[in-house]
């Protein structure tokens, strides 16, 4: 996950934690965590998500997405992480 980290709230997240060792470009989160008493449907992270925020996708809005493998022990739950 840290080294190829591949859902797009998860690369904000980690993009956020500074190193001195690189100069990655950070990516903000805009809005407020999502509610762990009352989450949002579909994707539980789409509210701050930079790429539902870019995209607009019902699809995030009203299904949650699968879990895929997508190399070996390397899972993820994003409609579109192919797209990134």
């Amino acid at each position: 996950m840290f080294e190829n980290p591949t859902h797009p709230y998860t690369q904000a997240l980690l993009s956020a934690v500074l190193s001195l060792r690189s100069r990655k470009k950070r990516v903000p989160l805009i809005g407020e965590p999502p509610s762990l008493l009352n989450p949002p449907e579909g994707c539980k992270y789409h509210p701050r998500c930079p790429l539902y925020l870019r995209k607009k996708s019902s699809l995030c809005e009203k299904a949650e997405p699968q879990i895929k493998e997508i190399t070996n022990g390397h899972f993820v739950a994003c409609h579109y992480y192919e797209k990134m």
